[in-house]
């Protein structure tokens, strides 16, 4: 399977979907649909680290498929932290921001980091101070 949803921390506010090749849309709206029955029983904003940091390609089309990121997305979804050297990956993960950013939720960033360490690190400094990048 190219895309697997865990809870990165115990208090559940960091949620991980680890991505390798090869992977598809299909399951990463599979993960995305997991992850909101995770939230069911939760009531507080969350975060999300995107673990691409083996993703070596990006499946066809990706620009036309962030749409129905969108729409399925988590309203309580904080921060999206996109790990990995991918440019494919960071590049969409800004876009969708730009163009879907101001219409989800409590959605304030999309960011981006070089480990899954530098993301928490991120998170939690957001957590700590909701700077804004």
């Amino acid at each position: 399977m190219g895309v697997t949803v865990s809870w990165d921390n115990e208090a559940r506010t960091i949620i991980r979907y680890d991505v390798v090749n090869p992977w598809s849309f299909e399951e990463l709206w599979g993960a995305v649909h997991q992850d909101n029955s995770m939230f069911d029983n939760i009531n507080h904003h969350f975060y999300l680290i995107f673990n691409g940091t083996d993703v070596q390609t990006v499946p066809d089309n990706p620009v036309s498929k962030l749409k129905v990121l969108a729409e399925v997305i988590h309203p309580d979804l904080e921060l999206i932290v996109i790990v990995g050297s991918n440019l494919w990956l960071q590049t969409l993960g800004n876009l969708f921001y730009r163009m879907y950013g101001h219409k989800l939720g409590s959605l304030q960033g999309v960011w981006n980091a070089r480990t899954v360490e530098e993301a928490r690190e991120l998170i939690s400094i957001h957590a700590q101070t909701k700077i804004y990048a």
